[in-house]
């Protein structure tokens, strides 16, 4: 994860998390004083990826979807 840290900051990313997945959300939120991020960025495609960057991202935020998948399923 670290070296994926590293790509994303030499290709222009603000901020990036390497929190384990169960504290990336909350990891953004400390980021960005409980806001949200403006900008999520998936390169992975999972939906439980994508449902956390939807998740971090805030009111009006954007989502950027750059992996490739099937069908996504949006819990509740």
């Amino acid at each position: 994860m670290a070296a994926r840290c590293a790509t994303a900051v030499r290709s222009g990313i603000a901020e990036t998390s390497d929190a384990p997945p169960a504290g990336q959300v909350a990891s953004v939120k400390s980021l960005t004083g409980g806001a949200g991020a403006a900008v999520c960025v998936d390169a992975v495609g999972h939906s439980a990826v994508i449902a956390q960057c939807v998740a971090a991202a805030r009111k009006l935020g954007q989502v950027v979807l750059l992996g490739v998948v099937d069908s996504v399923f949006f819990p509740g």
